[in-house]
This record gives structure tokens, sequence and C-alpha cells, in this order.
């Protein structure tokens, strides 16, 4: 069977078909580093610092600041030892350390804590006495005995 549309024409001298001699490779590797360098450059250009930036400050007035008193910080809080004390005096001790106030249990799970449980004994602290700092977020607990049922002082 014959070609419809001719003779095919011979490969042009040096290579195959669609090949580069070195010429063009060259010029053609020229163009892609340029283009890369252009884009780079436009990256470079659009990065760069706010020309603000570079300006020199202008002074301004001086202000000069004299402290006249010196404050200090208060003690850290330190959580009294309260085991031994009535609830009363357990609630009016811990009044100022914390936000939270004072919350009360029974020491025992088999014996209810009455409303009125202002005359019981703590048999429990939370936490420990002489535990410094507190913070305002510190919850203090108590376990109570009724008074005279104070089994946990004979240690």
């Amino acid at each position: 069977m014959t070609n419809p549309y001719g003779p095919v024409p011979p490969p042009p001298a040096g290579g195959a078909p669609g090949t580069l001699d070195a010429n063009q490779k060259t010029v053609l590797g020229c163009g892609v580093m340029a283009a890369v360098a252009l884009v780079l450059v436009l990256v470079a250009g659009a990065c760069s610092p706010d020309p603000q930036v570079g300006q020199k400050a202008v002074p301004g007035p001086t202000v000069t600041v004299t402290a006249r008193e010196t404050v200090t910080a208060p003690p850290a809080a330190a959580m009294p030892e309260l085991v031994g004390a009535g609830f009363a005096d357990a609630r009016q001790q811990t009044a100022s350390l914390t936000g939270g106030g004072l919350t009360a249990y029974s020491a025992y799970a088999d014996v209810g804590l009455p409303t009125d449980h202002d005359d019981w004994t703590v048999c429990f602290q939370s936490p420990a006495g002489g535990t410094s700092p507190l913070s305002r977020q510190t919850a203090l607990t108590v376990h109570l005995v009724a008074v005279g049922q104070c089994r946990c002082l004979s240690y």
C-alpha cells in the first residue's frame, strides 16, 4: 500500500525528528533560566518589607517617671491547722483565705451532717494545715464529727 499524502521527508542532518541540536538546547536552557530568574525577582519584590520600616524615627518629648511609693506583695496565705477546732471557729479562721468559703462534710459515711453543725469538731481538713500559698480558687474542706466523738485526734 502506498502513502496517500506523499513521501515522508528525510530526518534533518544530525538526529532523529523532534531532537534538538546543541545550539537549540543552549538557547532553550538560557530561556528557562531567565524565566525562573524573572519569577524569583517578582516574588522577592512582593515579599519586600514596607518602605516605611527603613525610615528613621523622629524623637519626641522625653517622659520621666519617678516612683514615690514602694508597694510590696502581701505575704502568701497559708492554711491554718483546723483539726480539733469547732466548725464555727474554722470558718472564721479561713474567711479571708479564699473566695470559696469552707465546705463541711461528715467524717463518717454512716453519720449524717446536721443543718446546724457549728459546734461539731474538725477531724480532717483539706488542704493540710501549713499548706501555702493558697489561691482564690483553692477549695477548702473539712470533715466533722459530733462533739465528744473525735476519735481522729487519738493517733
